[in-house]
């Protein structure tokens, strides 16, 4: 396609009329934007290319990025992909007030109808983003993106054509609408804005089908039908990618500039130099031209190319489009020849031979059938072995640029004219359609009689004769012919193409860093995270250790690893097990913490069960009175060495040491576990109080054999803390299980506990006071010494849960004995202890001693268990009438001496035990919807939404939507998938909410408390979740 520049066209086509034919292309098509995810479809370029060849090993590769297509397109080879147009088919002035209603206001002034203008009022705004306009950079300058100027076209700036086309435009909208302010002065903005549009696209419409493409095909149209609405007025693939592409022959590599007065100026170039005309290749968005920074210098350029003539009709295109187009960031220049053939198999175009016969037209059958008036046997020669002379393989584009003769060929021809009547007949608002109303029929005879030289006298400051008639050609006699046609070699050079490699030498090593970077950064992220989290676990075991070994620094002398099993329904975990100094069995966790002790020298027997199967792992610490330690060794050798320490650490301390084998199956089948110890000490708990209380037996359960089992255990200091809620190793809590441990055996059974918790539930503030005073009075002498006292005072502060220093308790404790007389004693008698704690009751109330299931009291109601009016002791428990307790009324001290709030504690009634299995299922569903009333609810309430909107839209699709065809065509699929929507578009937003912390707990604290139970949020965010992506499922089914 190379070739001589300068020859002149055999019509006398002006240049105008090249600038005009790429105004209307940009009206009716946009398909060059670049699909999204980006593919790419490379041009191979031959080392001797004098352009773009390289003598680099490497091959040179133009980028050509796949145009942007419909994804419901180029799935199988009958159904190629369908380019997207971002713009109308229509001519409706899209390439001047935009293609949408956003864009077209953002080009308003909102005055007077105007188009913003910039600087000057002929000249448009500049802008300042790219947030309109596309943006390339400049293949001669290399600039950013700034100083663009704002069109309805989003390609205007690409060269002096179509930024030349967009002003002219531009200027007949502001010079129509300033005409009709001054007929109409009390119109508002927008009549006039609507009204000049309107003008304006039906002059464009007028121009572009009756004056423009009769001159470019070289053939009339046909007269106007009339509207055609089964017209498909869609852009063909032969026109956009090949037909369309014809005006590439056109352009010359430089356009004059010249003024009223022929006088044809020079241009300057970058360099300061000067050339006679504009170099094309020199301009491709150029944003700082200084040929064209004012209207004068646009005014010069429009009445240059009005003067001056088109290259020839042929197959040749100018070096300017054919090696110096602008390319992409990586290559500043392109071959716009290859990239049009490319576009065309981007495209899927049949071949020339198959377009022929679908036009029906003879197909060739020898290269010299294309156009017998070409006399060029090299460039024929050429093709035929580009092709293996295979003429069934030419392309539609090389082909139509082959067979030109003094204008498109009859291919090109007769796309071009079928695509331009079909958008004309297909267009309802067509200005000729007298039908839509929009124009009278004088209206549509003075837009018929308005011509391109109309609108270029309109909007330049040239006058009548400056300018030809017909400014699409220029014939002899025409005013201020070209003084001769331009050469590429009279014009100032071309830049160089530059090329970015991200990937050269001096950056090689950078990104191969960073991607090694991005690589290891989330495995050194787990590694560093795997460090703190053992540094922190290191750190906690020697804080765990630090705690055990407090009052020795001896650590034991031998710990052993194992798993402890803790039932069928559960995983069993990691613990260790040693002997402390005092030859307690102890059991941690992983992190240290103590898990359990059992004083295995107080026992007088010990049976240990190990299994003889399954690798001889699992051994059964059977300790009498306590829940059975079951443990897997990590083998045979393990669990040996354990239960040989064991011996030696209970040498001469037990007498009798029973070890027995079984199978592993019978161990496990006999071990009483953790749970089940805790359901027998539950029930031991539930009789123990039902006794105290004189609850009805039948409500604290029956006496099965496993009640009477239950009975006759005993507590470890460990769950008589629990009962009280404190911690084992509490003063108060040694004390107490001391005093109440009659027979010193380390245990306490039903009797011993049942002593103990009846003076703290009902006995008088003196048995109370008296036992509380026993539990520090070891010798039991009735008197204790200061620090005995002292110690006593403190543990009263350790089990109120008061977070005091040891100095804050003392210095508290002195005051208190100061304030009552006592500090000057040596030793205080139980009459001065009760005596203290009657004066100190406000100060020293006893907190924490309420006892497992009752519920604890506010701050502002918590008073003494020692209580002056008392009404009975623990004689009178057993001997008083029956009912006679559960019509007492519990009076409250109030502020006010001798005043009380009468019936504010009632002893609840209680319903008797039933037994029938029906009945208690009843009364199981009776509370269990008491307990979750609240959760219950707000069920309801979201999946009734939920079920709602997914209804909703099953009963519009299935009962409402007969006119889509949807329930004929896919009735199931679009009822589940549109219901399952809705219900999803619901549960997604809504379900966040669900894990708003902050938000939750402000609600906590309003009266939405009492309806929504918002602890259980979590809960509800993972039902949610669920149904969510279920919902999901089988939306996408």
């Amino acid at each position: 396609m190379s070739g001589q520049s300068g020859l002149m066209s055999y019509r006398n086509s002006s240049v105008q009329s090249v600038a005009f034919g790429y105004h209307v292309w940009s009206e009716i098509s946009e398909t060059r934007r670049p699909g999204c995810p980006p593919e790419f479809m490379h041009i191979k370029v031959q080392k001797e290319d004098p352009v773009f060849g390289s003598n680099s090993s490497q091959p040179v590769l133009l980028q050509f990025q796949r145009a942007e297509w419909d994804p419901s397109t180029g799935k199988s080879p009958n159904n190629p992909r369908t380019q997207v147009n971002h713009v109308t088919a229509w001519i409706d002035g899209s390439s001047i007030y935009g293609s949408s209603s956003s864009w077209c206001d953002a080009l308003r002034t909102f005055s007077k109808g105007l188009l913003a203008s910039g600087s000057s009022k002929d000249m448009p705004r500049r802008s300042s983003s790219g947030y309109l306009m596309w943006s390339a950079p400049d293949p001669s300058t290399s600039p950013g993106s700034q100083e663009l100027y704002e069109f309805g076209n989003a390609w205007a700036n690409e060269n002096i054509f179509t930024v030349t086309e967009g002003i002219i435009w531009f200027r007949y909208h502001n010079y129509l609408a300033s005409k009709l302010h001054e007929e109409h002065p009390f119109w508002s903005d927008e009549e006039l804005f609507q009204n000049a549009r309107k003008r304006v696209i039906a002059t464009f419409q007028n121009i572009a089908f009756y004056e423009w493409l009769p001159a470019y095909l070289g053939t009339p149209v046909t007269p106007y039908p009339g509207y055609q609405k089964y017209v498909d007025p869609g852009i063909s693939a032969e026109f956009e990618a090949a037909a369309v592409r014809f005006g590439l022959t056109l352009p010359p590599p430089g356009v004059y500039k010249r003024n009223r007065t022929c006088h044809y100026k020079s241009a300057v170039n970058s360099d300061a130099s000067k050339s006679p005309a504009l170099r094309l290749c020199n301009t491709f968005w150029n944003r700082n031209n200084p040929n064209l920074q004012s209207s004068q210098d646009v005014d010069e350029l429009i009445m240059g190319m009005a003067s001056q003539i088109a290259e020839r009709e042929d197959n040749i295109i100018v070096e300017d489009l054919r090696d110096y187009m602008y390319g992409p960031l990586r290559f500043s220049r392109s071959d716009a020849v290859a990239l049009t053939i490319q576009r065309g198999r981007d495209f899927g175009l049949p071949s020339y031979n198959q377009i022929r016969e679908s036009l029906n037209m003879r197909p060739v059958n020898s290269w010299d059938e294309i156009n017998p008036k070409l006399k060029n046997t090299q460039l024929l020669r050429k093709l035929v072995e580009l092709y293996e002379n295979d003429i069934s393989r030419l392309e539609l584009f090389v082909g139509g640029l082959l067979e030109s003769q003094e204008g498109p060929g009859p291919v090109f021809s007769t796309i071009i004219l079928d695509q331009f009547e079909r958008i004309r007949n297909a267009d309802r608002f067509w200005f000729e359609n007298i039908q839509n109303g929009l124009f009278t029929e004088e209206e549509i005879q003075a837009i018929r009689n308005t011509t391109f030289h109309d609108v270029l006298l309109d909007v330049t400051s040239a006058e009548e004769g400056d300018i030809q008639k017909n400014v699409f050609f220029w014939v002899n006699g025409d005013p201020c012919p070209q003084p001769q046609p331009i050469r590429a070699s009279d014009l100032h050079p071309c830049t160089n193409a530059s090329s970015m490699s991200y990937f050269d030498n001096s950056s090689k090593a950078g990104f191969g860093v960073t991607v090694v970077v991005l690589f290891l950064f989330p495995v050194v992220s787990y590694i560093v995270a795997c460090v703190v989290a053992r540094v922190r676990t290191a750190r906690y075991k020697r804080f765990q250790k630090k705690l055990r070994g407090s009052t020795t620094d001896q650590k034991p002398a031998h710990e052993t690893v194992a798993k402890e099993w803790l039932g069928h329904n559960a995983a069993p975990r990691q613990v260790t097990l040693a002997f402390n100094e005092k030859k307690v069995f102890q059991t941690f966790d992983e992190n240290g913490s103590l898990l359990s002790s059992h004083s295995l020298c107080n026992q007088d027997h010990l049976n240990v069960l190990i299994s003889n199967d399954h690798q001889h792992r699992a051994l059964l610490l059977r300790i009498p009175k306590e829940y059975d330690l079951v443990l897997f060794f990590e083998d045979v050798g393990q669990r040996s060495k354990f239960l040989s320490h064991l011996r030696s650490e209970l040498e001469g301390k037990i007498q009798n040491l029973t070890v027995m084998e079984m199978s592993e199956k019978e161990l496990l089948r006999d071990a009483v576990t953790r749970t089940q110890r805790e359901k027998i000490v539950e029930t031991f708990f539930k009789h123990a109080f039902s006794k105290v209380l004189d609850i009805d037996k039948s409500d604290a359960g029956d006496l099965s054999n496993r009640t009477r089992e239950a009975l006759q255990c005993e507590l470890t200091r460990a769950e008589f803390a629990s009962v009280l809620g404190l911690k084992p190793d509490s003063l108060f809590v040694e004390s107490m299980f001391t005093l109440a441990d009659k027979d010193g055996n380390g245990y306490l059974s039903f009797q011993e506990f049942l002593d103990v918790i009846v003076i703290f539930m009902t006995g008088t503030p003196e048995e109370k006071s008296k036992l509380l005073f026993s539990m520090h009075d070891i010798k039991g002498d009735g008197f204790l010494s200061k620090e005995e006292f002292t110690s006593l005072l403190r543990s009263f502060i350790d089990i109120s849960g008061s977070a005091l220093s040891k100095s804050q308790a003392d210095d508290g404790i002195a005051a208190m004995l100061q304030a009552a007389g006592l500090y000057n004693k040596d030793c205080f008698s139980w009459e001065d202890f009760h005596f203290l704690l009657r004066d100190h009751s406000a100060q020293l109330s006893i907190k924490g001693m309420e006892v497992l299931g009752k519920k604890k009291l506010a701050r502002q109601q918590r008073v003494s268990f020692i209580k002056k009016n008392s009404p009975s002791t623990v004689e009178e428990l057993t001997h008083r009438p029956e009912g006679e307790q559960d019509q007492e009324l519990r009076q409250r001290q109030t502020k006010k001496t001798g005043q009380s709030n009468p019936k504010v504690y009632v002893r609840p009634q209680r319903e008797r035990y039933n037994r029938n299995a029906v009945q208690q299922c009843i009364q199981q569903f009776k509370r269990f919807i008491e307990n979750y009333r609240r959760h219950i609810i707000c069920i309801v309430v979201i999946y009734g939404i939920t079920a709602g909107l997914a209804l909703e839209r099953c009963f519009y699709y299935g009962l409402q939507a007969h006119a889509s065809g949807i329930p004929e065509t896919s009735m199931v699929g679009v009822l589940v998938s549109r219901g399952s929507a809705a219900a999803i578009s619901f549960l997604f937003p809504y379900m966040l909410l669900t894990v708003c912390r902050n938000l939750i707990t402000m609600c906590r604290e309003t009266f939405l408390n009492r309806y929504i139970p918002f602890d259980a949020a979590i809960d509800l965010h993972r039902h949610m979740a669920m149904t969510a992506v279920v919902l999901s499922g089988l939306s996408f089914q």
